[in-house]
């Protein structure tokens, strides 16, 4: 978008819009997440996914880009996925992370790159529902840093 505030604009706008569409799928659509232009709703049949996505494209021009319905989805900085009947979650980097993080030999105090590295870990251990993809996630963290 172009102007800083236009994704707070974008939200409050579509908010009105939610407060008139959702209320009509609550039956169908018990689970509604959004944040700003991310949304999520773990469970709907596929013709029903389709009448969705024309009614909440049906508003003041905006077009959602929409994923199919599927057992695995990226949302936010997390992939969901429901594997035998539990959820699992995993930590998700788009592509485009340039993983800048600030270099250990700048003038910062020496705890704000100790609080990176242990914020991120613990980031990654909170998010990661397995020990060794969490591990795995540190390593690769581990090895951004070195580079």
């Amino acid at each position: 978008m172009g102007t800083p505030p236009a994704p707070a604009w974008a939200t409050i706008f579509f908010v009105l819009y939610e407060d008139i569409l959702l209320p009509k799928w609550t039956a169908t659509i018990p689970f509604y997440l959004r944040f700003i232009d991310d949304g999520k709703d773990p469970e709907i049949a596929m013709e029903q996914f389709t009448q969705f996505k024309q009614e909440m494209n049906a508003w003041f021009g905006l077009e959602w880009t929409f994923t199919e319905p599927a057992s695995t989805v990226n949302f936010m900085d997390l992939t969901i996925s429901i594997v035998n009947g539990r959820i699992e979650t995993t930590l998700f980097e788009k592509a485009q992370n340039l993983y800048l993080y600030i270099p250990p030999h700048s003038s910062h105090p020496k705890g704000v790159t100790t609080g990176l590295i242990m914020g991120q870990v613990l980031r990654i251990r909170r998010l990661c529902s397995k020990r060794a993809d969490a591990n795995e996630k540190i390593k690769q963290f581990a090895s951004k840093l070195m580079t």
